[in-house]
């Protein structure tokens, strides 16, 4: 398993579903100090992308529409369409049932 990999590198609060988001955007793009291949990247970003899906399907909350909303702007970017809009109608469809607070 690699340093990337390790779930020590990530917070247990809610804002680890939002790095985790970030990671999986960011890692084929850029250039790592550790010998780790283009390949490896992709697949990495990959398991990370399918983590923020399944964790942001089981825990409603505003943190994980946010994640699904980082990997929807990446599918879009990467001219993955039909996935941006499936999770783009998840988002939709559970943005109605997040409970705001009032201000």
């Amino acid at each position: 398993m690699s340093e990337i990999e390790d779930p020590a590198c990530y917070s247990n609060g809610q804002a680890a579903i939002l790095i985790r988001a970030m990671v999986a955007v960011m890692l084929p793009t850029i250039e790592l100090p550790m010998e780790i291949t283009l390949q490896q990247r992709h697949d990495i970003s990959g398991r990370l992308r399918s983590e923020v899906v399944n964790v942001a399907m089981r825990d409603l909350n505003m943190r994980s529409l946010q994640a699904l909303m980082i990997l929807v702007i990446r599918d879009y970017g990467d001219g993955r369409i039909a996935e941006a809009w499936n999770l783009m109608g998840v988002c939709s469809a559970r943005e109605c049932v997040v409970p705001t607070s009032a201000n």
